[in-house]
């Protein structure tokens, strides 16, 4: 749990995960912030994570000339410290179970903007109000969105101040009332059917 949130000022957009290409949509990912690249060329995308494609990220951050904007932290065991330091939390994946790295990023105060696949349309239950879900691929619509929330400030907080109040709804505290909630009902069921 973050008691500190991200200020949203820092022009840097984040993207944490597994350098897996096809799955995490690294090419997806690379492609959508050479577009924003290209219109707004003062923010950076800080990558935080190992994997087998990192090579295979490299040179498509080469081919798209975005080497002196896309840092690559590899590994971290600190990844708060660059949530903290992020404007916009970014999940390009094809496919994706619960994505915890996005309730994290959402703790922090990070507006995301996710593909709308299972596991972010699970987090992200109000779309505009909590993230930001794109039709998966639609690179256009995603590089317009992540343009949308660069530009807008008192946007990017509103989300914000939502994707706390969400993520809260994935503490441990949220979750063992839940569990408590459904025992005392089939305690209660049983008892009334004694």
């Amino acid at each position: 749990k973050s008691n500190i949130k991200s200020q949203l000022k820092d022009k840097s957009i984040i993207f944490v995960g597994r350098l897996v290409e096809k799955q995490k949509g690294l090419d997806l990912l690379i492609e959508a912030f050479s577009l924003v690249n290209k219109v707004r060329n003062d923010w950076n995308l800080k990558i935080v994570g190992d994997g087998p494609n990192k090579e295979q990220l490299i040179k498509n951050i080469k081919k798209h000339g975005l080497e002196s904007k896309v840092t690559l932290i590899g590994r971290s065991s600190n990844v708060k410290k660059y949530y903290l330091e992020s404007s916009l939390f970014l999940s390009t994946s094809r496919w994706e179970g619960f994505g915890l790295v996005i309730t994290e990023a959402m703790e922090c105060g990070l507006p995301v903007i996710a593909f709308d696949n299972s596991g972010p349309k699970e987090i992200i239950n109000k779309n505009n109000i909590n993230g930001i879900l794109v039709p998966l691929g639609e690179i256009n619509k995603l590089s317009e969105e992540i343009i949308n929330l660069i530009d807008n400030y008192e946007k990017r907080k509103a989300i914000s101040k939502e994707a706390i109040k969400r993520a809260n709804d994935f503490s441990v505290e949220s979750i063992i009332k839940e569990w408590n909630d459904i025992f005392n009902d089939i305690i209660n069921w049983e008892i009334s059917y004694e």
